[in-house]
C-alpha cells in the first residue's frame, strides 16, 4: 500500500511539473513558463558585472524584442508582487532602448527608459503588484523605440515568499539553434552573406571566419543553397585564396550575379604588394569551381563589392570601406559588357549618411535601395554597427537617407544582403550566436523583410526561430508566409502587416511545427468587404478545412473568426485559400491552431 501511495504521489507531482506543450523556456520553482513573440537572447561576457545586482547571475544573459509576452503559468489565485529585473548592457546613453510593460493586458510602464533610470551596467528594479483572478500572469514588453528586454522576472506572495522567478539564462537554454532556424549555418562560422535567386533556389555566397580566428584573416569562400529556407545545402569551398595569383589574404565581404549563361563572383582580397584590391572569379555552376582571373580588376580599390544589375541589363557595382578599406565614402561604378572590368572612372555616392561599409543594391519598383553597415557612425547605434538604408531614383544616386533597417547584433560588425523568393523578401545578416562566436567568429542568419505602404522598409525583427518553420503552437502572422500565389503585404490598422487576398489567392507556411499538440481549430483575424470563404489546405491540396466570412462594413473592420479542421499534429505544411467573388478581396492580420494535448513527454522537476 504504502508503495502503491508513493508511485501515486510521484505520478501527480510529474504532471504538476510536466512542460506544457507551447513553452520554451523552463522557470524555477517549478513554474512553466511562455514565452509568444519573435525573441532572442544576448549573452554577456562571463565577467560583465552590474552595479548593486540582487543577483549578478540574472545578467548573464538577456532576452530582447519588439514585442512579446512572458507568461508565468499555473499560479494560484490571489494578491502578489511582481518584481522585473533589468540592466543596460549594450546603450550608453538614455533614450535608446526605450519600451512598455504590460501586465495582464493592463498598461503599468509608458515608456520606460532603464538608462534614464538607472543608468549603464546598474541593476533596475521594476516592482507591480498584481491581483490574479486567472492562473497565469502575462507580462507584456511592447517596444516603443530599438527593443524591449528583459533580465529576470520573480513572482512574490503578499508575504514576500519566492514563487516563480524566471531568468533570461534559463529561457534561452531552449533558444539555442538546434540545427535549423538561426544561424542557418552551424558546423562552420559564415559572414557577410551575398544571397541571390539562380535556377529556383536561393544561393547564399559567404566568407568563412576561421575557428582560430585572429583578426579578419578569411582565406576561402563558401555557398549554399535552399529551396525551403530550412534545409540548407553545404557546397563547399569555391574559391580558395591559394587560387588567386594575385591574391595574399583578407577573402572579405564577396558577391555573385548571372549574366549571358556565366556567373560572375566578385571577391576583394589584399593583394601581394599590400594593397585592397578587387577580384573576379566566373563558373558555368552558381556552386563553381570558380576560375579567378589573373590580375584584379583595373583601376579597383578597397573592399565589399556588391554587383547590381538593372532591368535594362546595365551592371553596377558598390563598393568601399572605412577603417582597413580606407575610404571615408562608398563608391560606385559601371562594369562593362565583359562583367570583367570597369566602364569608366569610379564616383563618389553621395546620401549615404553613416556609412561604414558592406554596400548592397536592392530595387523595388522603380526605387534603388542602397543599404550599408555604419560602424559606429550612427548616432543611435554607436557602440556596434547598424544596417542603415538611403533610396534614389538612379542607380549611381544621388541617394537620400531613410533610416535603420537592422540594428545591433552580437558581435560588432554587420553585414546585409536582401533578396525576393516566391513573393516573400528576406533579409540575410550575420551575428556571433553561434557557441564560441565573437566579433571575428560569425553566423549568418536570415529574418523576414517588411516594406511599408510608402516605400520604407519596416525594422527587421531579429529571431532564433529564423524563416525556415512556423511555429504552430503560437500566433502566426500573416505576413511571415514562405509563399505567396496573387496575395499581397499591406501594412495593417491593428499595427505591424496584414495580407490581401483576392479570390484564388493563396499563402503558403512551410513546416508549421504543432509538436504534440493535436489542432482540431483555428481561429483567424480578418476584415473583408463582401462574403467569402477561406480554406485551409495541406499543400499537397487536401482540404482541411473551411471557414465562411460573412461581410464587415468595411476593408479595415477586423473581427476573429473561428471554425474546426480535421485533426493535425506533428509539422505540416499549410496553405490557406481565399474563394469570393472576383471584386471581392480578403484583408488577414494572423491566424492561430488550439485543440488539446497528446501525451507530453517533457518534464521538468525542482
Amino acid at each position: 500500500m504504502v508503495r502503491i501511495k508513493f508511485i501515486l504521489i510521484a505520478l501527480l507531482f510529474s504532471l504538476l511539473s510536466t512542460v506544457r506543450a507551447n513553452e520554451i523556456g523552463p522557470a524555477t520553482c517549478g513554474k512553466p513558463v511562455m514565452v509568444k513573440g519573435e525573441i532572442s537572447h544576448y549573452k554577456n561576457a562571463d565577467r560583465y558585472k552590474v552595479a548593486n545586482a540582487t543577483d549578478n547571475s540574472f545578467y548573464a544573459e538577456e532576452v530582447y524584442g519588439n514585442d512579446f509576452t512572458v507568461t508565468v503559468q499555473s499560479i494560484p489565485k490571489g494578491n502578489y508582487k511582481v518584481e522585473i529585473y533589468m540592466a543596460e548592457s549594450f546603450h550608453s546613453s538614455s533614450n535608446k532602448r526605450v519600451f512598455n510593460i504590460y501586465e495582464n493586458g493592463l498598461l503599468i510602464s509608458d515608456k520606460l527608459d532603464i538608462y534614464a533610470k538607472a543608468g549603464k551596467d546598474t541593476e533596475y528594479r521594476f516592482s507591480s503588484s498584481v491581483k490574479l483572478k486567472n492562473q497565469d500572469l502575462e507580462i507584456r514588453f511592447e517596444s516603443v523605440k530599438d527593443m524591449a528586454k528583459f533580465n529576470a522576472v520573480k513572482v512574490l506572495t503578499d508575504k514576500g515568499s519566492v514563487i516563480a522567478c524566471v531568468k533570461a539564462s534559463e529561457l534561452s537554454k531552449t533558444m539555442e539553434n538546434p540545427g535549423t532556424g538561426n544561424p542557418i549555418v552551424c558546423n562552420m562560422f559564415t559572414a557577410d552573406p551575398s544571397a541571390h535567386v539562380f535556377n529556383g533556389k536561393v544561393y547564399v555566397y559567404t566568407s568563412h571566419d576561421l575557428s582560430n580566428a585572429q583578426g579578419f584573416n578569411m582565406r576561402d569562400y563558401q555557398v549554399f543553397s535552399s529551396s525551403d529556407m530550412k534545409t540548407w545545402h553545404d557546397h563547399g569551398v569555391i574559391l580558395d585564396v591559394a587560387d588567386v595569383p594575385w591574391a595574399k589574404e583578407y577573402l572579405w565581404a564577396p558577391d555573385c550575379v548571372y549574366k549571358n549563361g556565366i556567373y560572375y563572383f566578385y571577391f576583394p582580397a589584399k593583394s601581394t604588394n599590400g594593397e585592397f584590391k578587387i577580384g573576379v572569379a566566373t563558373s558555368t555552376s552558381p556552386t563553381g569551381p570558380f576560375k579567378a582571373e589573373p590580375e584584379p580588376i583595373k583601376g579597383s580599390f578597397s573592399v565589399d563589392p556588391a554587383v547590381f544589375i538593372d532591368t535594362d541589363g546595365k551592371a553596377y557595382m558598390y563598393f568601399g570601406g572605412a577603417g582597413m578599406g580606407g575610404q571615408s565614402t562608398p563608391w560606385v561604378a559601371k562594369l562593362d559588357d565583359t562583367m570583367k572590368q570597369f566602364d569608366g572612372e569610379p564616383r563618389r555616392i553621395v546620401g549615404a549618411d553613416y556609412w561604414f561599409e558592406a554596400c548592397w543594391m536592392s530595387k523595388i519598383g522603380n526605387t534603388y535601395y542602397l543599404s550599408y553597415s555604419t560602424g559606429s557612425n550612427h548616432p543611435e547605434y554607436p557602440e556596434s554597427s547598424a544596417i542603415a538604408y538611403a533610396t534614389s531614383d538612379n542607380p549611381m544616386g544621388p541617394f537620400k537617407y531613410q533610416g535603420v533597417v537592422n540594428g545591433y547584433v552580437s558581435g560588432w560588425t554587420n553585414h546585409q544582403s536582401m533578396v525576393e523568393y516566391k513573393g516573400q523578401s528576406y533579409f540575410f545578416y550575420h551575428n556571433a550566436d553561434l557557441p564560441g562566436g565573437n566579433t571575428t567568429k560569425r553566423s549568418v542568419c536570415v529574418d523576414y523583410l517588411h516594406v511599408n505602404d510608402d516605400g520604407t522598409l519596416s525594422k527587421v525583427v531579429q529571431t532564433k526561430q529564423g524563416v525556415g518553420t512556423c511555429d504552430g503552437l503560437a500566433r502566426i502572422e500573416a505576413e511571415n508566409y514562405h509563399e505567396s500565389i496573387g496575395a499581397k503585404k499591406k501594412q495593417c490598422s491593428e499595427g505591424g502587416f496584414s495580407v490581401i487576398f483576392n479570390t484564388n489567392n493563396a499563402l503558403v507556411f512551410n513546416k508549421v511545427e504543432l509538436k504534440d499538440k493535436i489542432a482540431t481549430s483555428i481561429r483567424l483575424r480578418v476584415a473583408n468587404s463582401a462574403k467569402g470563404e477561406i480554406q485551409i489546405r495541406s499543400n499537397d491540396g487536401k482540404k482541411l478545412g473551411l471557414l465562411k466570412i460573412d461581410k464587415t462594413a468595411n476593408g479595415e473592420a477586423w473581427k476573429t473568426v473561428t471554425g474546426t479542421i480535421k485533426p493535425i499534429t506533428g509539422t505540416k505544411d499549410i496553405r490557406l485559400v481565399y474563394k469570393g467573388k472576383n471584386s471581392e478581396q480578403l484583408n488577414l492580420n494572423w491566424f492561430e491552431f488550439y485543440g488539446s494535448n497528446k501525451v507530453i513527454k517533457k518534464m521538468i522537476f525542482y
